[in-house]
């Protein structure tokens, strides 16, 4: 965004009293529709008013520039008021729109003017009026412009000696007072400032980027801790849901045990028919491989058992997980070291019975 202390500079173009054409606008402007409007209304209305292109920090900006004549011969007005003035006074007067216009009200030089306290010019030729610091409740380019030549002219008879001209002027020809016409506009007189500065007005937004840049930082510092907590969770779930498929499968070789001890009953009590079983006889195999793989099932059988008793102390909350692990990996790799000893024993049985 361009300042009014920005240095201007002209860019040799010449002034254009036509139309302002839509691919002339500069690429700076944010809402360049809205300026070829604004400033071909203007151009309609003022034939004095011509536009260029001036040059602030290396970016072309439009400006409206032309002499405003405002005739001082108070004779001619009919009102019998003679004052022995002057009969006009020319005014040189530039328009240039900013970048974020109509957001922000065109910066307006008066540069003959400059250090004009009445006519509220600055030293550097900028006009700070009432019209320009509310313009945000009152955005039209032509609405802005009438109400600165009334303005320049009021001063100017003022200036001269004139006032009692002015007033009575409004009087006959019927018009409203400008003063009326801008409070009834909710816009307070141009002779009774009020509001913010230029520079109050740079000082306000300065601060206010500086608060927003402090939130953002603070934002930021936020958002970083945030994901630092979701990558910490990612990670806990990554080991949770490794510990859950170790105790999936110790879990998953309990069930094949007691599928195999079922197995193995069912089987036994085929063998005695409706009898009462010999509890002595049962335990105590024919042969020693037999007797060496009922030996492991029942070992099998007691794995399973602990790991039973495991499972149900995990639920209620009576060992800690890691121990609980620790425990399920040291059976399991037990129950399968069992089951391949029974598989081996089951072979070599089939062998020597094959040889026999």
């Amino acid at each position: 965004m361009i300042r009014a202390s920005d240095e201007v500079r002209d860019l040799g173009s010449h002034l254009t009293q036509g139309h302002l054409s839509r691919d002339a606008i500069p690429a700076v402007y944010h809402y360049p529709d809205v300026v070829l409007d604004d400033v071909n209304e203007i151009l309609d209305e003022y034939e004095e008013l011509f536009w260029t292109f001036r040059d602030i920090m290396s970016q072309a900006f439009v400006s409206l520039e032309g002499e405003m004549c405002f005739n001082l011969e108070a004779e001619e007005d009919g009102l019998g008021v003679e004052s022995g003035v002057g009969s006009e006074e020319v005014v040189i007067l530039r328009i240039l729109l900013t970048d974020t216009y109509p957001l922000e009200p065109p910066i307006v030089y008066i540069p003959d003017f400059a250090g004009d306290a009445l006519l509220g010019v600055t030293t550097d030729g900028v006009l700070e009026n009432e019209l320009l610091f509310r313009w945000s409740g009152t955005p039209i380019l032509s609405e802005l412009v009438d109400g600165l030549v009334t303005h320049i002219g009021r001063v100017l008879y003022e200036k001269r000696g004139c006032e009692d001209r002015v007033e009575k002027h409004d009087q006959m020809s019927g018009a409203e007072p400008e003063t009326e016409k801008l409070q009834s506009r909710g816009v307070a007189s141009p002779h009774k400032p009020s509001g913010l500065t230029i520079n109050e007005r740079e000082e306000m937004i300065a601060a206010i980027g500086e608060e927003m840049e402090k939130y953002r930082s603070d934002l930021a510092e936020e958002v970083g801790e945030v994901e630092r907590r979701n990558d910490r969770l990612v990670e806990d779930i990554r080991v949770m849901k490794e510990e859950m498929e170790i105790v999936n499968g110790h879990l998953i070789e309990c069930q094949n045990g007691i599928r195999e001890t079922k197995a193995t009953i069912r089987g036994m009590s085929a063998d005695i028919g409706n009898k009462t079983p010999d509890i002595d006889r049962q335990v105590v195999a024919k042969d020693s491989l037999t007797n060496e793989i009922l030996l492991l099932r029942a070992e099998s059988k007691a794995i399973e058992d602990c790991l039973g008793v495991l499972i149900q102390a995990q639920k209620l909350k009576k060992i800690v997980l890691d121990e609980f692990l620790c425990a399920c990996n040291d059976l399991g790799r037990d129950k399968f070291l069992i089951r391949f000893k029974i598989k081996r024993l089951k072979e070599l049985k089939k062998e020597r019975s094959t040889e026999l």
